[in-house]
């Protein structure tokens, strides 16, 4: 799990209707309409129990330590979607003990390995990668009106981006990956295509980013009317090819992977 920083999330609290505004405007879903659909979840049922459910967001200290913001921000996603969402006082062991006196429903919590959810109540558990993976893709479809048939570039093969291959191919796209750790080829070949030379990358329209470098992808790479889908932390756009592309791009570091974690453990 790729470990945030703080410049990066720092803000989303106070931009999450923004942020939601803009995901509207590309997908035609909200976060909870989109952590629904990506879930398989019934719309009014999922929302009955966003207005009901309780979560307490517990920090954690081991390892190393509380990303600042980190907390606050998942905090602030989770209250923006109509989750009755609070921070423990307590941290670790004691904050999780906390949330249970408190009864509440579902406790959100993360070390340097795993950012997870879970549902006291069913026992069920979500992930944050296979969320992320699970938002980023069904956002995919919506901003590019379906992946199915289409040439798809998925650039990373990483913990996100092998979860996304395995859902972009089961949508039926026909999917490219760029994947610059020889070691990976193998096994990609044996289910898709592998782009070696990395200029080929402008010959894509749709883009699924899971890259971890970030500033790496330049206006020479990316073809003038490109859709770029992106949970890549950091953003791999540099700033002139972000001037050109941002509008038609979605991209968050937080909010679409922390709406989908709460939809996969509302069953």
């Amino acid at each position: 799990m790729t470990r945030l920083i703080e410049d990066w999330i720092i803000d989303i609290r106070y931009n999450m209707n923004s942020l939601e505004n803009d995901l509207k405007m590309k997908t035609n879903m909200g976060y909870v309409e989109l952590a629904a659909k990506s879930c398989g979840n019934e719309i009014q049922g999922f929302s009955r129990f966003v207005e009901s459910a309780s979560i307490a967001v517990i920090p954690v200290t081991t390892g190393q330590g509380v990303i600042g913001s980190f907390t606050d921000s998942v905090c602030s996603i989770l209250s923006y979607m109509g989750f009755q969402a609070f921070i423990t006082e307590g941290t670790d062991v004691n904050g999780l003990y906390e949330a249970f006196m408190k009864g509440v429903d579902i406790v959100f919590m993360a070390d340097d390995d795993r950012f997870i959810a879970i549902n006291r109540k069913n026992g069920s558990v979500s992930d944050n990668i296979i969320a992320t993976a699970r938002g980023f893709v069904v956002a995919a479809e919506g901003f590019w009106g379906g992946i199915e048939d289409k040439d798809v570039l998925l650039a990373g093969y990483g913990n996100v981006g092998k979860e996304m291959f395995g859902m972009i191919k089961s949508k039926k796209a026909k999917v490219f990956v760029y994947e610059q750790d020889l070691k990976k080829h193998e096994r990609i070949l044996e289910e898709g295509g592998i782009l070696v030379d990395r200029d080929e990358i402008k010959r894509f329209k749709y883009v699924l980013d899971a890259t971890n470098t970030g500033n790496w992808l330049s206006t020479d790479l990316i073809k003038d009317d490109a859709a770029i889908v992106s949970p890549g932390v950091p953003i791999s756009l540099n700033a002139s090819s972000y001037e050109l592309h941002g509008k038609r791009m979605i991209h968050d570091y937080l909010p679409i992977g922390v709406a989908v974690m709460a939809g996969m453990v509302y069953r």
